[in-house]
């Protein structure tokens, strides 16, 4: 019993994973504006080119790139309402995906998804 404690500590600590969603995060809120002094306004544009590509096992067949380019932005603004409380607004579109597989000899070439 005393071995048994250690151990499963550890396989527990290896299995642990942090959550994601799927990958389809585009922007992160600009929480940097949070810990300006006094009022803030803030504008962010990003032109975004991903290489996203894969083989299907066991027959080879490449998938060829599955991502388009994008465009993201957001735009913040924090009004200090005293000295203890301030007040933000952010708008954004952090997720979000457009994905096509080319015609070709993968297994689902054609499919194409847009979250």
């Amino acid at each position: 019993m005393p071995r048994l404690f250690p151990t499963v500590a550890v396989a527990l600590a290896l299995a642990a994973n942090p959550a994601i969603a799927g990958g389809i995060e585009r922007a992160l809120p600009p929480f940097g504006l949070l810990f300006e002094p006094g009022n803030h306004l803030q504008f962010d544009i990003a032109r975004i080119s991903p290489r996203v590509t894969g083989q299907q096992v066991p027959w080879p067949a490449e998938t060829g790139d599955v991502l388009g380019n994008f465009s993201t932005g957001a735009l913040a603004l924090k009004v200090a309402l005293g000295a203890r409380a301030d007040l933000a607004v952010v708008l954004n579109k952090p997720v979000g995906i457009d994905l096509a597989y080319p015609a070709s000899g993968y297994m689902i070439s054609g499919s194409q998804a847009a979250i």
